[in-house]
């Protein structure tokens, strides 16, 4: 009952989120707007964003391979867009990153551990991504418009995330807070917490795999500025380079399903920031969400058409997030 309640939650927040959002605008000005969108722009964009998936499913490939599990980069990209589709429809990006490591534990049940870590330090990588850009995004922000009011939380964001960084890969501070964990549960995360170690203190696979994350995010947000595009002829791209990981950092607050409508709410609010009119703004972000629907559904399909795959998941991500 309680995952059943806590979807209940969050599928409130997304809708609390929307309504906000739409009572900001005259709804009639959005669809308005949808409906003078440029069609072929709205699919170059989902095209531009499904081209970009292939980026992280790289980055994850490098990343099992630096610990000798050397599958396809179909079964990488085939995994992501379950773990995708998982993560969109289910309450919290963590169940999809779970999810996406427990489809490999029948292959490689002696790296459970190492699995786990895997998608832990590929979440880490895109997270630095969005922060970094976050900060460029906001620097235009600033020197265009005389613009800093973002400048306090992106710096407290940045704080929490360098020193979530820091606890992962220092042992001492590691051995501090499995020291309050029961004792089978602080054996069975200190292997976890020690692959994931091993692989923030290898500076080549870092930067590789940083690198990828850099270009994966920079994919949406050129696939974010041509839905903007499509409803605004030579829209600026710096707006949407400032609004989509500003936009990303705000949806990591656990109020909504995977974001939905937060992170809608802040790429419209940062948009306006710039001038983008109010209605053009709102629906800029609803088609936006567009490539998000198009890569969960492939993924849903491609959940259909696996099942022992799924049933992989569930057995393996319940119960077993630090299992050895």
């Amino acid at each position: 009952m309680r995952p059943l309640a806590v979807f209940v939650l969050k599928l409130a927040g997304a809708g609390i989120a929307f309504a906000l959002l739409f009572h900001m605008v005259e709804s009639r000005q959005v669809l308005g707007a949808l409906e003078r969108a440029h069609l072929l722009l709205v699919v170059f964009g989902v095209l531009v964003f499904m081209a970009g998936q292939v980026l992280p499913a790289v980055r994850w490939q490098g990343i099992l391979r630096s610990q000798a599990i050397d599958i396809p980069l179909s079964k990488t990209l085939r995994i992501n867009l379950i773990g995708a589709f998982v993560g969109n429809f289910l309450p919290g990006m963590a169940v999809g990153d779970l999810t996406k490591s427990a489809l490999l534990f029948r292959d490689f049940p002696e790296k459970r551990s190492f699995l786990i870590a895997s998608v832990v330090y590929d979440r880490l990588l895109g997270l630095a991504a969005i922060m970094l850009l976050a900060i460029l995004g906001t620097l235009f922000l600033g020197t265009i418009f005389e613009d800093w009011a973002f400048i306090p939380y992106l710096a407290a964001a940045t704080l929490i995330f360098v020193s979530i960084i820091a606890g992962f890969s220092s042992t001492a501070i590691l051995g501090r807070i499995l020291r309050w964990l029961p004792n089978v549960l602080s054996a069975r995360c200190s292997l976890f917490a020690g692959e994931l170690q091993k692989l923030l203190c290898a500076p080549p696979l870092l930067w590789r795999s940083f690198g990828l994350s850099l270009g994966f995010q920079i994919s949406w947000v050129v696939s974010q500025w041509i839905m903007l595009c499509a409803l605004l002829p030579h829209a600026p791209f710096v707006p949407v380079l400032a609004a989509s990981p500003l936009s990303l950092i705000v949806a990591l607050f656990p109020i909504s399903l995977n974001g939905l409508g937060v992170r809608e709410g802040a790429f419209t609010f940062v948009l306006q920031r710039f001038g983008i009119e109010p209605q053009v703004a709102v629906a800029a972000a609803l088609l936006s969400l567009v490539p998000i629907l198009v890569s969960s559904v492939i993924g849903g399909l491609l959940l259909g058409s696996n099942n022992f795959l799924w049933r992989s998941a569930v057995s393996g991500t319940v119960g077993k997030s630090c299992a050895p």
